[in-house]
């Protein structure tokens, strides 16, 4: 019901604007869902959308083809050593670069809204709900690590993620300076990751400004930050809008 709410909110803008052509994609969500093809045809049946669900191929397909557009330092990058990170709802997906080819690729089920609600339940029995969460990610990303090429040395890693604008506001406010918008130096996310330990997601809100739906999100997507920095040694990563 709010899907079909939202969705039928643009189409009035559609109208609005007349707009002839809409292209709708969804990705994992849709994927993984049971009922994935009757909630397709309520969309198209209520809203007139017609909603293509992107393979995980497809999805990182187009994801590279907007870097490679937007970011003119990306063929650089590819050449010396690279980690590219989607991190999403659902999952993560890795991607290594090196030499300007591409080398090696895993998706896991580890997206920060998925780790959020898997652990919601364990949350309230423990008291270190931090060390549960690492506990959790560091068992997708050693299984990562293990498939990966031998020898791989990464000198850069790119991140895509949702949450990322929120990271950096919370960095300029906590040492101004130390993040801009294209770049995150590892020192500057530290000052992030460990006020997210020590903070609940009611700080953030009052304290950064970020929605409260948000503020829930960022400490299982730090982490997942923070484990890839100790696992590639890269000194920042890149924030591509």
């Amino acid at each position: 019901a709010d899907c079909i709410s939202i969705l039928s909110g643009f189409t009035e803008k559609f109208s609005e604007y007349n707009v002839q052509k809409v292209f709708a994609v969804a990705t994992s969500a849709f994927r993984e869902a049971a009922n994935s093809t009757f909630v397709i045809d309520q969309i198209q049946r209520q809203t007139g959308i017609l909603v293509e669900v992107l393979t995980n191929a497809e999805e990182k397909y187009f994801h590279t083809i907007a870097l490679a557009e937007l970011m003119p330092e990306f063929e650089d990058l590819i050449r010396q050593g690279t980690m590219i990170v989607d991190i999403g709802s659902g999952s993560i997906q890795a991607t290594a670069y090196d030499h300007g080819d591409f080398l090696f690729s895993q998706n896991m089920l580890l997206g920060s809204l998925r780790i959020r609600e898997l652990l919601a339940d364990l949350k309230r029995l423990t008291s270190d709900y931090a060390a549960l969460l690492e506990e959790y990610i560091s068992s997708d990303l050693d299984n990562y690590q293990a498939l990966e090429p031998k020898n791989m040395s990464y000198k850069h890693m790119i991140l895509l993620c949702g949450d990322l604008p929120y990271l950096a506001r919370m960095a300029a406010a906590l040492k101004p300076g130390e993040a801009d918008h294209n770049y995150f130096s590892r020192e500057a996310f530290e000052l992030v990751y460990q006020r997210l330990l020590n903070d609940q997601p009611l700080s953030l809100t009052l304290d950064f400004d970020i929605p409260t739906e948000n503020a829930t999100l960022l400490l299982p997507t730090a982490m997942i930050i923070h484990k890839l920095f100790k696992f590639t040694g890269a000194p920042g990563f890149h924030m591509p809008k």
